[in-house]
């Protein structure tokens, strides 16, 4: 029973090495050793921009301003807005401004993906931009975010979304983007920051209706097409860290969507027709199995402690260190840097076992966060 104990634990603690250490640090030595150039220059082509809104009457002229003000070489053919459901003055709002360019779809409400399905028909440029509504651009963000699809092998290109640092969601934010930065610079990434990405428009497919992650479908149908996904490291967007119930429900959206797709879109999984299916798993779904091996590690290892095993012992003790540190963290206590470490880390394993839930309860109807 001890040698069982044992594989399983060791078993469990290699899964968790190699989701959170082992593929990051490959991808980090590669990036720095191997990498894989993006040509990118000044894009002169044609944009078309599509925005899906649902009641953002007060946010909803800003973006617009923000859109229309953007410099560079590009062409906006057309600001393509698109109201799902909105109740509030959202159309309004936006139908207010008189350039031929803002151009808008009131329809009812149908979730993000079938608003967007619904947008590609009447987008005309070379390039699709997709873009979410809480972030304000800076004048410049899309002549760097166009830059990379210079390239003719890049499909897609995404901003880098920047967070502050001193909250959870901060700190996890910058762990993930030094992640996309190395699968970047290596090859692609497993897809797109929905706050604002580019995409051409010979690799645009429509997301399924009902799909919530739109921006890993819509991506990486460009990567099985064999295009590259890539971030635009200069393409700086800044966002704002919301309350914690706000980014926590944000988190369980995304993960009970990662589980959606698997069934959705179970070709991202075949490794005859995704390029990127070694790093969709490593990236993606080992995630998904965190809670489970994590659980399996604290057992196991109070299994071995039983035995007086001195690993089994150290490694039962720091487990529980690290859990009553995030425990203590997430009460308010300030414990430095490695406590909002444990409280993000924690965090997240509780947003996945929800939406996992989430996801056997078919509980999948799009709502904004």
């Amino acid at each position: 029973m001890c040698g069982v104990m044992l594989a399983a634990h060791l078993a469990a603690g290699a899964h968790v090495a190699i989701t959170l250490l082992g593929y990051p640090a490959h991808l980090a030595l590669k990036a720095r050793h191997k990498p894989l150039s993006v040509h990118a220059s000044p894009y002169a082509g044609s944009v078309s921009v599509v925005l899906t809104a649902r009641n953002e009457g007060p946010r909803i002229a800003l973006k617009i301003r923000d859109i229309l003000s953007q410099q560079g070489g590009h062409r906006l053919l057309e600001l393509i807005v698109v109201s799902d459901g909105s109740t509030d003055d959202t159309v309004a709002q936006a139908r207010a401004f008189r350039d031929p360019r803002v151009r808008v779809l009131d329809l009812p409400p149908q979730g993000k993906s079938s608003a967007i399905a619904s947008a590609i028909p009447h987008a005309q440029g070379e390039i699709v931009v997709f873009s979410d509504l809480r972030q304000r651009f800076e004048p410049h963000v899309f002549s760097a975010l166009l830059a990379p699809l210079s390239d003719p092998t890049v499909a897609v290109s995404s901003c880098a979304l920047s967070l502050p640092d001193a909250k959870s969601a901060g700190l996890y934010w910058r762990y993930e983007r030094a992640l996309r930065i190395h699968e970047s610079r290596t090859g692609s990434v497993v897809g797109a920051t929905g706050a604002l990405y580019a995409i051409r428009r010979s690799h645009l497919r429509a997301p399924s209706a009902g799909c919530l992650l739109d921006d890993v479908s819509i991506p990486m149908d460009a990567a099985l097409q064999g295009g590259r996904v890539v971030l635009a490291e200069d393409a700086i967007v800044q966002d704002v860290e919301a309350d914690p119930a706000h980014e926590q429900a944000r988190k369980i959206r995304t993960i009970s969507g990662t589980f959606q797709l698997l069934t959705m879109r179970p070709e991202l999984v075949d490794p005859f027709k995704n390029p990127l299916v070694g790093r969709f798993v490593l990236h993606k779904l080992s995630r998904l199995l965190l809670p489970l091996s994590l659980a399996t590690l604290l057992v196991t290892s109070a299994a071995l402690a039983a035995t007086l095993s001195p690993y089994g012992m150290i490694s039962l003790h720091a487990q529980l260190a690290f859990w009553a540190l995030a425990f203590l963290a997430s009460k308010g206590l300030s414990l430095g840097r490695l406590g909002r470490i444990a409280q993000a880390f924690a965090s997240l394993q509780w947003a996945t076992l929800q939406g996992a839930l989430r996801f056997v309860r078919g509980d999948l109807a799009w709502t904004p966060t």
